[in-house]
């Protein structure tokens, strides 16, 4: 075999070699997304249950309980429960569908958001809550399509039992949409 048959043998072997791996590594890429779909298949919609690979039922623990609570919370109507036992549970914020996204409306729907943080027993300190018309993106000035109905909520709290502080995002439509 000659010097050239070698060499083209060789690089053959190793883009055979690195066409395996890569083929590898996307089966290991898709294993690991099929069993991140299973374990996040309720969570975006802000449930509190999780399902494992077997697909059986679990509840979430920790920061991310904290968070679907304030998010529970937040998005009943007070009053919502009373029938089971729970008169206080639920923020008013709802009751500001259709009024103007302006400050004197952010203003009152920060406060009503604190006040139903406030009956929340897992929250140790509201550090701060920001309430702001909608963006098209984080950092700039212009106002989504939606910005004059919708606003940006964000929750900043700490847990009982510790120190680090939690934040929670929540989109509201003035509109009711």
């Amino acid at each position: 075999m000659s010097g050239i048959d070698k060499v083209m043998k060789t690089d053959l072997m190793i883009e055979e070699y690195f066409q395996d791996k890569r083929k590898s590594e996307l089966r290991k890429l898709s294993e690991i997304r099929n069993e991140m779909a299973d374990v996040f298949d309720y969570y975006h919609l802000g449930a509190d249950l999780l399902t494992s690979k077997g697909r059986d039922v679990r509840t979430v623990s920790g920061t991310s309980n904290l968070e679907q609570a304030i998010l529970h919370r937040l998005r009943t109507r007070k009053g919502e429960l009373k029938d089971l036992g729970h008169p206080n549970y639920g923020c008013e914020m709802y009751t500001l569908i259709g009024e103007p996204n302006n400050e004197m409306t952010r203003g009152l729907l920060r406060l009503m958001v604190m006040d139903a943080l406030r009956q929340e027993s897992r929250i140790k300190e509201i550090v701060k809550v920001e309430v702001r018309p909608r963006r098209l993106k984080k950092d700039s000035d212009k106002l989504d399509a939606e910005g004059l109905s919708s606003v940006d909520i964000d929750v900043f709290v700490k847990a009982l039992g510790s120190s680090e502080v939690q934040q929670v995002s929540v989109l509201f439509n003035l509109e009711g949409a």
